[in-house]
């Protein structure tokens, strides 16, 4: 998930289709590593004339959450989470307005496994938009209906993989915007480093380093420097 920091800025530019991540240092030969297990990426359309969108995000509860357009609807709340593996509705009541093929069921628990089972439902052939950015042929989970009023307090879903998969993308907290490159036109001109990633089972991304001394930073930053850390754009 991203969480709001007052501190910093973030503006990391992750480009996952290419298996690399560029952050702030010196530049480095990309590394390429294996492409993400069961992946069904969508197909990618940009605005005609453009190979770059920018669009405005908003913060609430921590969560970073940007309009995202499910078959045509009117944009709809979703949290940009590169946590997420997939594209999941979150608010079902909205479910028969957005024009869904319902294919199949699948179970799904609560976080960690935990609570009883229920079914969600999966829909094929989806087509979202951010920003005028189409990306088609692609899928969407339907989550039950939740007892947890604030499941839908400030959001209708959750978009990761997806996004992260088949889009550069840049964040700036102090602007509040997301910038979205189409990777065949994109060049990185930055000062930054770029780790070469591996992906587990689930498709999510992790790199290497080394922990830094406590004495070289504070107790916040320690926690944030594992030998092997997931690419999660969090502070805690």
């Amino acid at each position: 998930m991203f969480l709001k920091s007052s501190f910093w800025i973030l503006a990391s530019i992750m480009v996952f289709d290419l298996g690399l991540v560029s952050a702030t240092g010196t530049a480095q030969t990309p590394q390429v590593q294996r492409q993400m297990p069961g992946m069904q990426l969508p197909k990618l359309n940009f605005p005609d004339g453009k190979s770059v969108v920018e669009i405005p995000f908003e913060v609430e509860g921590n969560w970073m959450v940007i309009p995202v357009s499910i078959n045509g609807s009117r944009p709809r709340r979703f949290v940009l989470d590169t946590g997420a593996q997939g594209t999941v509705l979150r608010n079902p009541e909205i479910a028969d307005s957005l024009n869904l093929k319902i294919t199949g069921k699948m179970a799904v628990r609560g976080a960690g496994g935990a609570g009883a089972g229920r079914e969600a439902s999966i829909a094929d052939n989806v087509t979202f938009n951010i920003g005028g950015i189409e990306l088609s042929n692609g899928r969407l989970v339907v989550s039950p209906a939740s007892s947890d009023s604030r499941t839908m307090a400030t959001h209708d879903g959750v978009i990761g993989r997806t996004v992260f998969a088949t889009l550069v993308v840049e964040v700036d907290w102090e602007k509040r915007t997301v910038r979205f490159y189409e990777p065949s036109k994109y060049k990185y001109t930055g000062t930054g480093t770029i780790l070469p990633l591996t992906f587990d089972e689930g498709g999510r991304p992790y790199t290497s380093g080394a922990p830094l001394p406590l004495r070289q930073c504070g107790p916040a930053e320690a926690r944030d420097r594992p030998s092997e850390a997931g690419i999660e754009g969090s502070d805690n």
